[in-house]
């Protein structure tokens, strides 16, 4: 509420003279009045809204990635995750007490999820509350050693630096803020090489509380790598080395002659040139001959899957070493493992004398800190089974997640009837031996097993089939109980047995066949659904059947098309032919020698035309008559063809 006070006076002044003049007393009077008037005073009253916290306005997008692929952070950030749970938390909720004396520390992670056939990374943010800031250190984890190495933020040039939306970036601010967030210090602008993408993706953040570094312990050693060096090689496989060596710079070198001039994509493909650092070492006397062979090797020893008796040998026969090797080898595993050993001693008491140098104070604010885990919200999927409380070793599991994670609690199977179990095995062994010799009548005996071999399948199935079934019914029953049963008193089973009331056992067979009764209905549901899949894969493949059909009826239509049209290209290629034979013998005909008059020429064409009725009719040749046969041929095949398609449609349509 602001006032502001308005207190304008306004004053007004009446002045009235009067004169007297006597004609006794030469005297002039006047008299004055004044008047005056004050206005009250007024307030005026304003009410301004409380101004929106830009800076606590947190978009996930622009927090640091840790602990995760790097490459995956652009496909997260366009899946079009929202935390909603944050911001609600930041206006009236637990996050809404920050303040700039004590603020909140924030970091992103992510966490793995499958939906459906599709496997992608879950953003989550972690928020710290406690008075003292967390340390400015980062642990990265080795996936070899499977080990956790301890580094300073100015390593990977990581800070904790206060939060500042990036609309607001360009405003010079000496405020104080309320959310630090853990931040890559790069250039605005510069991309992220791969090696620190690397670097990131195995980083996780670091912070050493008290009460839960009580919970740890030295790391057991299981496993060594190294490298050992000059390892004599033998003979032969010294020999074989220099040989493959030559081989492979005299295959480069005919390669590069081969293709000397020409262009890049003119050149055809060869073989990679050899290092000019020999992986081998050569060993020589003075005179220059060779005497041997050395190489480095890598060796890793697993102790769960490795025997030390039996590694040393082992890799000297495969690698083709000599005999000498396997003790050097031997030894030098003992050697890495005690190395091994005394490092993670040394990490150990580095944590520990951490810890000891804690003040009281930040040691009682570690303990009581509070860690919460803000999950994401998405249109399409349920985030609420994948919600977990863990974090990672360091700092533990949240104090609060949200949303709030499933809670799944076997309580209701802790108090159980003893005497009842027993009934059910008594009852499961009669039904189960029952069927189990009815079965056995109805088998014949051809010789492949033996009695004895039955009896002990016998006793076995006994021992474990009962045992599943019984545990499936008391689970039944004991979810079906609203309440938990109170603990009965301590009594013996002989006496147990006798106070029980035949009420109790009556209900108790009702019980049974209630649950009875409901494994037949949910036997029954499932028949009914197995039916209908059953139907809806038959009339799926009826459905496949009939277009299949369809489509087959359609080929065998469009070949009949192409045939029709062949025939009729045949046809046209045979009148052709008949026509051209018939010009050629009319040719000769029609010449007329030179010395001949032009009256007998008329003559010859009058004999060749003769008419009769009106119809001009030309005389038979010799050379129409094949002409003719060729037509009758053509008739002939025509229908041939058509009782040949007549023959082949009869079977389709049946």
């Amino acid at each position: 509420m602001a006032t502001k006070e308005n207190i304008p006076t306004t004053t007004t002044t009446t002045t009235s003279t009067s004169t007297s003049n006597s004609n006794n007393n030469d005297s002039n009077t006047t008299s004055t009045t004044t008047t005056t008037t004050t206005t009250a005073p007024t307030t005026t009253t304003t009410t301004t809204k409380p101004k929106k916290d830009v800076y606590v306005d947190v978009d996930w997008k622009e927090l640091t990635p840790i602990g995760f692929e790097f490459n995956t952070w652009e496909s997260m950030k366009k899946e079009g995750w929202t935390f909603p749970e944050l911001k609600r938390e930041f206006k009236r909720g637990v996050l809404s007490h920050a303040q700039t004396d004590k603020p909140l520390y924030m970091f992103l992670g992510a966490q793995p999820i499958v939906e459906g056939n599709y496997a992608f990374n879950m953003p989550y943010i972690v928020v710290f509350d406690c008075p003292s800031p967390p340390p400015s250190k980062i642990c990265k984890a080795s996936i070899q050693s499977g080990n956790e190495d301890i580094y300073n933020f100015s390593d990977f040039h990581l800070s904790w630096s206060p939060y500042i939306p990036s609309r607001y970036s360009n405003l010079a601010s000496n405020k104080k803020y309320k959310i630090f967030t853990l931040n890559l210090q790069e250039r605005a602008g510069k991309k992220i090489s791969e090696e620190k993408q690397l670097n990131i993706q195995y980083l996780l953040p670091y912070i050493l509380i008290p009460k839960i570094f009580k919970t740890f312990s030295v790391s057991v050693v299981t496993n060594v790598q190294f490298m050992l060096k000059d390892c004599k090689l033998t003979k032969e496989a010294g020999e074989k080395l220099i040989k493959e060596r030559k081989q492979e710079e005299e295959a480069y070198k005919k390669w590069v002659e081969e293709n000397k001039g020409k262009k890049k994509d003119e050149k055809t493909a060869g073989p990679t040139k050899p290092p000019t650092k020999l992986p081998f070492k050569v060993l020589k006397d003075a005179d220059g001959k060779v005497t041997g062979v050395t190489k480095d090797f890598e060796i890793y020893f697993d102790k769960l899957s490795d025997s030390i008796k039996t590694y040393p040998s082992e890799f000297v026969e495969d690698n083709g070493l000599e005999q000498e090797m396997t003790e050097v080898i031997d030894k030098a595993i003992r050697d890495e493992f005690v190395k091994s050993r005394a490092v993670a001693q040394k990490k150990y008491d580095d944590l520990k004398a951490e810890i000891d140098s804690y003040p009281p104070k930040k040691a009682e604010d570690y303990d009581n800190c509070k860690i919460y885990k803000f999950y994401p919200r998405h249109k399409k999927y349920n985030i609420q089974k994948y919600v977990s409380p863990a974090i990672n070793r360091f700092f533990g599991s949240a104090t609060q997640t949200f949303p709030d994670a499933l809670k799944l609690s076997l309580t209701d199977l802790k108090e159980v009837d003893a005497d009842l179990v027993k009934k059910i095995a008594d009852e499961d062994k009669k039904s189960w031996a029952s069927g189990s010799k009815k079965s056995k009548e109805t088998q014949v005996d051809d010789g492949r097993y033996s009695d004895s071999d039955e009896s002990s399948s016998e006793e076995e199935s006994e021992e474990e089939e009962p045992k599943k079934e019984v545990v499936k019914r008391v689970v039944k029953k004991a979810a079906a109980k609203p309440a938990p049963v109170k603990p009965a008193p301590k009594q013996s089973k002989k006496k147990a047995a006798t106070n029980k009331s035949k009420a109790e056992e009556k209900s108790e067979e009702k019980e049974e066949e209630k649950e009875e009764e409901k494994e037949e209905k949910e036997t029954k549901a499932d028949d009914k659904e197995e039916k209908e899949e059953k139907e809806e894969k038959e009339e799926k493949e009826t459905k496949a059947e009939e277009k299949e059909t369809k489509a087959e009826e359609k080929e065998e239509k469009e070949e009949k098309v192409e045939e029709k049209k062949e025939e009729k290209k045949e046809e046209k290629k045979e009148e052709s032919k008949a026509d051209d034979a018939e010009e050629k013998v009319e040719k000769p005909k029609a010449k007329v020698s030179k010395g001949k008059n032009t009256k007998e020429t008329k003559e010859t064409k009058e004999t060749t035309v003769t008419k009769t009725n009106g119809k001009r009719k030309e005389p038979e040749s010799t050379a129409s008559k094949p002409a003719a046969k060729n037509t009758k041929e053509t008739k002939e095949t025509e229908e041939s063809k058509e009782n040949k398609e007549k023959a082949t449609k009869k079977p389709k349509t049946k």
